[in-house]
């Protein structure tokens, strides 16, 4: 690897956010390879710079997720498509829509999946129900603890909204305080949104456009509408 410290990179950091990739938003060169992929033929998959040491702290990072993406598809020698319709949507009767590869031939991790909202419902119900669907127990409910465990408090450095208050970030979900609720978020590009409440029995749903290639500006405005459209709904409603 370019870099030693690359080989101290967990999975659980990746999962986290915390392996030391940065944001990339940050330069326009780390967006275009974003959007562009990565070639097989070349080590730019794993040759993209840290910006700190890993483990030492958060920068929400899509590679991150892709990089996840390839392990899980690596380690089970299978289409990662393949593999969820066999373990996830089909215990969830989801029927998923397209979801776009990486130009190294990889599902890309960190978004591109198309579903319908109902079945972003069911994803987010599977949560509440503590991993268990017709009581078959398809996702662990010890992983559900742990990718509901905030790892970084502020892991978002701006103000969203006047109820977004807390922006703490665990395994993939980010953990949000709005009013007096606090409420777990599946957050797409665009201000999609898979938002699950506990202590109320509650799952909401948020479509949007999900604004390709539009960063900042516009796009960060009408994104910042959708987040704030559920937080203040989940922060006007009665305690428990």
């Amino acid at each position: 690897l370019d870099d030693p410290r690359k080989n101290d990179i967990t999975i659980e950091q990746l999962l986290a956010h915390r392996a030391g990739y940065a944001w990339e938003e940050s330069s326009t060169e780390l967006l275009e390879l974003l959007y562009e992929g990565f070639l097989p033929d070349q080590r730019a998959l794993v040759e993209v710079p840290l910006v700190r040491d890993p483990g030492s702290g958060h920068d929400y990072s899509n590679l991150s997720s892709h990089l996840l993406s390839v392990i899980v598809s690596r380690a089970c020698e299978t289409d990662l498509l393949d593999y969820a319709t066999e373990h996830l949507f089909g215990p969830l009767g989801i029927e998923p829509g397209e979801w776009g590869k990486g130009r190294e031939g990889y599902r890309w991790g960190g978004g591109q999946l198309h579903l319908r909202a109902r079945d972003m419902a069911r994803f987010g119900q599977l949560y509440l129900d503590g991993g268990v669907v017709d009581g078959e127990q398809v996702v662990p409910a010890s992983w559900i603890e742990d990718s509901w465990t905030p790892y970084t408090e502020g892991a978002w450095g701006s103000k969203v909204g006047n109820n977004f208050d807390r922006t703490a970030y665990g395994y993939q979900w980010w953990i949000i305080d709005a009013g007096p609720h606090t409420y777990y978020l599946a957050w797409g590009h665009g201000g999609q949104q898979i938002a699950v409440l506990p202590e109320l029995d509650m799952v909401l749903v948020v479509t949007a456009d999900p604004l390709f290639g539009d960063h900042g500006g516009s796009g960060w405005s009408l994104e910042k509408a959708n987040l704030n459209l559920v937080a203040d709904f989940i922060a006007h409603l009665p305690p428990a």
